[in-house]
């Protein structure tokens, strides 16, 4: 299934909205011109892409995303808006690309017409990464010390690992052995939809054999 919602620049123009407890979404292009996605409640995203001229995921709700594909042609891949009442993007197994010679950021500072989010929430987790600043993260408020933007295991599409030297100071990096505890609690999509243990459908993407 595709979703687009595309124009010739970027707009708020949202190709799928959602807004409510318990959703999934398996096997879909998501393609709008501005907030792609718009996510607000408990939503577990597998294997789909979502692709836009940036500010691709816009919410506030707790979103867990399962070997997606991220595509920017402008700006950047997330707009998180969560506060401490859930946690915001979680991406496991998931890949953040741009098209053309582009350069962007993993997520926008997370304010909005003068209101900012404290307690904001993107965490990258074995993701691959290709067209993203050095920086990685945007600009951040000056208070950050509940801002969550965390990776771990981040690597280019050839399997080598990016350089972190230059991260966002507001940002941090994961380690495998003091964070094992951490790491292995963001893996499971239930730790991040407050006990939701998302079950997909058997899916068939070819028809049984004839008897």
């Amino acid at each position: 299934m595709t979703l687009r919602s595309l124009g010739e620049k970027p707009a708020q123009a949202e190709a799928l909205l959602i807004i409510g407890d318990k959703n999934i979404v398996s096997h879909v292009n998501i393609e709008g011109s501005g907030d792609a996605l718009q996510a607000t409640g408990r939503i577990y995203v597998t294997d789909s892409k979502i692709q836009g001229f940036g500010d691709n995921v816009l919410g506030y709700g707790a979103v867990f995303f399962n070997s997606c594909d991220f595509v920017s042609t402008y700006g950047p891949h997330l707009w998180v808006r969560n506060t401490q009442a859930n946690h915001g993007n979680v991406l496991l197994n998931c890949q953040l690309r741009t098209i053309g010679d582009i350069e962007t950021t993993i997520a926008r500072p997370p304010d909005s017409n003068g209101k900012t989010y404290p307690f904001v929430e993107a965490v990258l987790i074995d993701c691959k990464l290709d067209g993203i600043t050095a920086e990685g993260w945007g600009k951040v408020a000056d208070v950050t010390d509940h801002i969550r933007y965390w990776e771990f295991n981040s690597s280019t599409f050839d399997g080598k690992p990016v350089d972190l030297s230059k991260r966002h100071p507001a940002s941090r990096q994961l380690d495998r052995e003091k964070d094992a505890e951490l790491i292995a609690n963001y893996r499971r999509p239930e730790f991040i939809l407050k006990g939701w243990s998302p079950k997909l459908e058997t899916m068939y993407f070819q028809a049984p054999n004839a008897r």
